[in-house]
């Protein structure tokens, strides 16, 4: 550690605390070289946690209230001291992280100290996290320094004021990076901001209030992405309702790739004009809410799009309309991924993507699904919570949608919409041809665990019967997988207890998560004697494999 160049220590030192910093002053003499021309201040709340934890039952209440109150202070004010001693030495602080999200908005003032300390000549990154706590936001607006930090490159925000009053303007000519989070915002803010950032790449707005209307104006030759997001679990932080987003225009961002736009089911938006974006990649509008004439602009701005390579739409509220949504298209000669959902009713789903490999649809199995000639290798499937199957024939008739895809999942299906009826004369397999399956229940829809049982099995089996692998996925941990090795059809495996139709399975292999063949019940199929698989399989060769232990 001696033998480290300054540059390497500098850049070690970038990624801890001050706390640990001032600590590793002590290492050695070229540690405290190194410490001495630091360039980098971060202050989380980091290294609060672990003393809230160590003699917690020895502490009275009001003790344990004021210990992080005491120590952000003290930190501020110890940095702020460092800050006027490397100004005495000519030396710059370039980046300046500051985070802590507990109700501690009386230590905003020492932050504003170390900003106007810092100054804003050569700063490159700042990162200002007061928090939320109580309901409130803070009282306190960004230091007016900040908005004239010429050589600023990333600006992140949560908790500030943003407005225009009392400021000169805006001038942020080297900003690329720009994180605003539970800002008080107005449009006009909002407008001079964008317009006075010409090298942003990456813009990100979350859970901000106070605008009704986002314009990207002025020439962005370089902004590369755009978040938009608010949390409808966020709204309790707000002194009062957050405004709706009514209205969306990106006016000249020709290079932008990436777009989201992902809101709760309480904003009407009324006006999407992204056209412009000639070079969008991905597009993802994520619990929309307008009017049958929003989503034809939407179908129309698809089809536009002549490299867009994912979509995501997702309406979970349709409002002011006399009619509920019955139907989509989607065409792209360039889409790769597609994600849907509806959950308020079936929408007939109607795609023209002759390059689409990968579908997600949360929605009806009572809505018609057409992919056209797409060539899709994976398909997943969510039953949505409200949906009841009303026979196994609508459910056959859906699956058959499916029946050319590689890879299918079917997810939050309840164990008795899958169990196939005794006879089955009247039904062909109607996964004939797909070679790998999984269900089960990953989305807490409701639905209880897909058991893995023999039942199962068969039923699974006489669905799709040239399934080379099928998976059970309980949960985001527990899985068990079943690879199937087909052999010649000629051997005899009569005693197999679940023969797939025309076709013979002559080796199974089961590679199960640890500890999930007990957990789900098949540790009395692969040990208890008699009840043993291996035991009523006797053409077949049962596994049991660890992921982990690979026993």
């Amino acid at each position: 550690m001696e033998d480290l160049s300054e540059s390497i220590l500098q850049h070690i030192f970038s990624f801890l605390n001050f706390t640990d910093v001032i600590r590793a002053s002590a290492v050695s003499r070229a540690w405290l070289n190194a410490v001495s021309t630091l360039q980098c201040l971060n202050i989380t709340d980091d290294f609060i946690r672990p003393l809230n934890s160590v003699n917690r039952f020895d502490q009275s209440a009001r003790e344990r209230k004021m210990l992080p109150k005491e120590m952000v202070r003290s930190m501020l004010v110890s940095a702020g001291c460092f800050i006027l001693k490397a100004k005495e030495h000519n030396l710059q602080i370039n980046q300046f992280r500051f985070k802590f999200r507990g109700k501690l908005s009386y230590f905003v003032p020492y932050l504003m100290q170390c900003v106007n300390l810092i100054g804003t000549e050569n700063v490159r990154e700042f990162v200002l996290d007061v928090g939320i706590g109580g309901g409130r936001l803070s009282d306190y607006s960004l230091p007016v320094s900040v908005y004239a930090a010429h050589s600023l490159h990333k600006l992140v925000v949560r908790g500030l004021k943003l407005s225009l009053v009392g400021i000169r303007g805006i001038n942020l000519p080297s900003l690329r990076e720009l994180d605003l989070s539970c800002c008080q915002v107005d449009d006009e803010f909002f407008e001079q901001l964008i317009m006075k950032c010409p090298q942003l790449e990456n813009f990100k707005i979350e859970d901000c209030f106070g605008f009704r209307v986002f314009k990207v104006l002025g020439s962005h030759p370089k902004l590369k992405k755009i978040d938009l997001m608010k949390d409808e679990e966020q709204d309790y932080l707000y002194c009062h309702a957050p405004e709706e987003i009514q209205e969306i225009e990106i006016r000249e961002a020709p290079n932008l790739e990436y777009f989201r736009y992902w809101s709760n089911d309480d904003d009407l938006l009324e006006i999407l004009d992204i056209g412009a974006c000639v070079n969008l990649k991905v597009l993802d509008l994520t619990a929309l809410c307008g009017s049958h004439k929003l989503l034809e602009s939407v179908e129309h701005l698809v089809s536009h799009l002549s490299v867009l390579e994912e979509f995501t739409l997702h309406l979970f509220t349709w409002i002011h309309s006399s009619t509920e949504l019955q139907s989509i298209k989607i065409s792209s000669d360039s889409l790769r991924k597609l994600w849907l959902g509806f959950v308020n009713n079936p929408v007939d789903v109607r795609v023209d993507a002759p390059y689409l490999s990968e579908v997600f649809y949360l929605g009806f199995i009572s809505s018609n699904l057409s992919f056209g000639t797409s060539s899709i290798k994976d398909a997943n499937f969510v039953k949505c919570g409200e949906d009841k199957i009303s026979s196994f024939y609508e459910l056959v008739e859906f699956l058959k949608t499916f029946n050319h895809i590689e890879a299918v999942k079917l997810d939050d299906f309840a164990p008795r919409d899958l169990a196939v009826p005794t006879d089955l004369d009247f039904f062909d397999p109607p996964l004939w041809d797909i070679k790998h399956l999984t269900v089960g229940a990953r989305y807490c829809c409701g639905n209880s665990y897909i058991p893995v049982d023999l039942d199962m099995l068969k039923s699974l089996l006489w669905m799709a019967p040239r399934l080379d692998t099928l998976s059970f996925v309980n949960g985001f941990k527990s899985a068990v997988t079943f690879q199937f090795i087909h052999g010649n059809p000629e051997i005899n495996v009569e005693e197999v207890p679940f023969i797939c139709r025309n076709n013979k399975v002559v080796k199974v292999k089961v590679e199960s998560c640890p500890g999930s063949a007990e957990g789900l019940g098949w540790k009395k199929y692969l040990f208890n004697g008699e009840k043993s698989l291996g035991c009523r399989i006797k053409q077949l060769k049962v596994q049991v494999m660890s992921k982990l232990s690979g026993e």
